[in-house]
């Protein structure tokens, strides 16, 4: 039944497709970072994000997106290289997918797999961008040139517009910069605009692909001044519901939120002080108002060189953000907060109605590749690239949105925990009271990897053993598992859908009977997994 069901999808894929004479679509993916879908367009009236919210109303959004793993470098080297984290096997910040001693499930190595960028490239597009695209140095030089037609640089490194008191003991990770700042992520957006100029002038005899990558609102919360004077005083933006860990939440899931001496989390249950909560949350709503002005400035420029109607454009984030909620003020984690993402594309070819509609199949991060491929008329990507193509979806939605739900059930994310300082020793760290080093800690070191599954009504994580020879997880090695009840978030208009607050606070995975539904889910957790945690040869 399943194998029918595919085959439905792919020919209705086929019919819907451009035919060989037309020409190739351009393409702008446009990535930001740390970016929660606390958005105008995602129901969150009290946001100010009018260029994010016009594109939405001619573009499909996904209402249900999430990425493949909740930092910044693993998640940016799978939907770069179309390969599940699993597979390039980058789980902190040492590792890059190009790499020999990793390979896919065809057997081909991590140095020779076709980046995203680099398929267009080979299919005779003129390729360009900037900024926080590929994650800075991993892989090297921002894979230049494979992946790049220029030289594409970052100017930000990884966090853009930042704060003249960063990294000074007790400073705030926030600031007002004055409203004709050109910092990094300004730089980074007129980059990419006048890209879009020099092929109109150069290179309009061939189809680009542009990436626009922005560190807001990633830390610090640098913006200038007018985008803070968007939202009321920070005593005013309300805070978190539920500020205090899950119940029943093992030790293992939880992740201490530090950026340098700031004290995000003060202990076990203990939430931060309301004023630093407050004056935190204006913040990142006024980083996300500044990130929302520069895609504008670049959907400014498509428009400006005639393009709109022949380009396809994807909005995306690297992963989401937690801003108090289960006493957590950051990523790493994998909650739905730190999963979800906001997920738009435009296709000038949609079919009638596509446009400002939104869309409840699940999407994720490691579906860009083939979805972009296939959009854009250049669908035949190598046979390891991970993902699903949503193409169909804007193509024809009466014919596969059915189909897509039965054969896209679910959302996968992972992320790793290590509960031993790797700076001193190995020594165990009390993971209330301290990040772990996962960061820095070898891949071949990490204690757990944390495995979610989430479905229409449930989100279930298992925290297994770590094969550190291999790098494949240990089933039998259970440290903890988590279950979380969905079932008011199942369709469109349902009550809370869309609210931060109302999820996953209390682990039912102690309850003996949803045992069914927990062994249903695990079977179908280890499913999926296995076919892409490829066994790791030598370190």
């Amino acid at each position: 039944m399943f194998e029918l069901i595919l085959l439905i999808i792919h020919v209705n894929a086929l019919e819907s497709r451009p035919t060989n004479g037309e020409k190739k679509l351009n393409v702008l993916l446009m990535v930001c970072d740390d970016l929660r879908p606390e958005l105008d367009s995602y129901g969150h009236k009290y946001m100010s994000t009018p260029n994010t919210d016009a594109f939405a109303k001619s573009a499909l959004v996904f209402e249900r997106a999430y990425t493949n793993y909740a930092y910044c470098c693993p998640s940016r080297n799978s939907f770069m290289s179309g390969r599940m984290p699993g597979t390039s096997k980058v789980i902190n910040f040492i590792n890059s997918f190009r790499d020999s001693t990793v390979v896919d499930r065809t057997g081909l190595e991590g140095t020779s797999w076709t980046s995203l960028p680099e398929h267009f490239k080979k299919n005779g597009y003129w390729t360009v961008g900037s900024g926080k695209l590929f994650h800075p140095s991993l892989p090297p030089d921002n894979d230049n040139p494979y992946s790049w037609s220029i030289n594409v640089t970052d100017p930000g490194q990884n966090v853009g517009c930042g704060c003249p008191t960063s990294g000074v003991k007790g400073a705030p990770m926030y600031c007002e910069l004055p409203d004709n700042s050109t910092c990094p992520d300004v730089v980074i957006a007129q980059t990419v605009v006048k890209q879009l100029h020099t092929w109109k002038e150069t290179h309009s005899s061939q189809p680009f692909f542009a990436g626009l990558g922005i560190h807001k609102p990633h830390l610090p919360w640098g913006a200038p001044a007018k985008f803070f004077a968007k939202y009321p005083a920070a005593e005013e933006i309300p805070l978190a519901k539920h500020k205090y860990i899950p119940a029943g939440m093992p030790t293992v899931a939880y992740h201490h939120c530090q950026w340098g001496p700031f004290p995000w989390s003060s202990g076990k249950g203990q939430p931060v002080a309301d004023d630093i909560a407050h004056a935190a949350k204006r913040a990142y709503y006024a980083a996300i108002s500044f990130a929302d002005s520069l895609l504008g400035m670049v959907l400014d420029a498509l428009e400006a060189i005639g393009e709109r109607n022949n380009t396809v454009v994807l909005l995306t984030s690297d992963h989401g953000w937690q801003l108090g909620e289960h006493n957590e003020w950051c990523k790493e984690t994998v909650f739905e907060l730190s999963l979800r993402i906001p997920f738009m594309i435009r296709y000038p070819l949609a079919a009638p109605g596509v446009a400002g509609s939104t869309s409840r199949v699940f999407a994720e991060n490691i579906d860009i590749y083939r979805t972009l491929a296939d959009l854009a008329g250049v669908p035949d990507v190598e046979e390891g690239v991970d993902g699903m193509s949503l193409a169909s979806l804007l193509r024809s939605p009466e014919k596969s949105t059915q189909m897509m739900i039965l054969t896209k059930p679910a959302a996968f994310g992972q992320h790793a925990r290590c509960l031993r300082n790797v700076s001193d020793g190995y020594k165990p760290i009390d993971p209330f009271k301290a990040a772990d080093s996962c960061t820095i800690t070898p891949r071949a070191n990490i204690d757990w990897m944390g495995y979610s599954i989430r479905t229409d009504s449930w989100r279930y994580t298992a925290w297994v053993g770590w094969n550190r020879s291999a790098l494949v997880p240990l089933w039998d090695v259970v440290n903890a598992t988590e279950l979380y009840n969905h079932t008011l978030d199942q369709s469109p208009g349902a009550p809370n859908d869309q609210n931060f607050d109302e999820w996953e606070n209390e682990n039912l995975a102690s309850n003996p009977d949803l045992e069914p539904i927990i062994n249903e889910l695990h079977s179908q957790l280890v499913s999926h997994f296995n076919k892409y945690e490829v066994p790791f040869s030598s370190e």
